[in-house]
């Protein structure tokens, strides 16, 4: 790759998605952002991948948690009561952490 490149041939490793996080010019473009969720820590999320002059457009939020946004959907957006989001939590059907086999 860098023999091409110094030839001026456009080209580029091809790599695992792990390997990109360690990858020096993605690095010096900033391609990575660090967020932290909740659950597990701090990770590397990848950035959108063209820049606008007058837009953002970069990741704004880790990605969510299992049930992270429930009540927020089922009471904010669909309307169920309090008492509805109780009794999906009781049966299993809504929740925040996977049911049993």
């Amino acid at each position: 790759m860098a023999t091409l490149q110094a030839l001026g041939i456009a080209s580029g490793a091809v790599l695992q998605p792990r390997e990109l996080l360690d990858d020096a010019p993605l690095e010096a473009r900033n391609a990575h952002t660090t967020m932290t969720r909740a659950c597990c820590g701090e990770h590397r999320y990848p950035e959108f991948p063209l820049r606008f002059s007058a837009a953002v457009c970069g990741q704004r939020t880790p990605a969510p948690t299992l049930g992270q946004h429930n009540e927020e959907v089922l009471t904010g957006l669909l309307g169920a009561t309090a008492e509805e989001l109780a009794s999906l939590h009781a049966a299993g059907i809504s929740g925040s952490r996977p049911r049993k086999a």
